[in-house]
């Protein structure tokens, strides 16, 4: 048994191209709102279709590619001057 839920035409969830804000914001672990702004401030593309806004599922797999630096702690900076 599969968990995927089926749209008309019988494509699962894991084939289409685009998801809406609430799923995007699902996937990314964020709040609906949060989603909402970053698509509003253009930093998560998105289109819109009708009456729904979409994200690209590409847009999500791309942004979450991009390796974001970690700051280093106090500690492993201080770690790092020493001989």
């Amino acid at each position: 048994m599969s968990e995927q839920a089926t749209h008309p035409r019988g494509v699962t969830d894991a084939e289409t191209l685009a998801v809406n804000v609430p799923e995007t914001a699902r996937l990314l672990g964020v709040s609906a709102g949060y989603a909402y702004r970053l698509v509003r401030e253009g930093r998560l593309p998105a289109y819109r279709l009708g009456g729904r806004v979409l994200i690209p599922r590409a847009a999500l797999v791309k942004m979450m590619e991009i390796e974001v630096p970690v700051p280093p702690t106090a500690e492993s900076g201080a770690q790092e001057g020493k001989p």
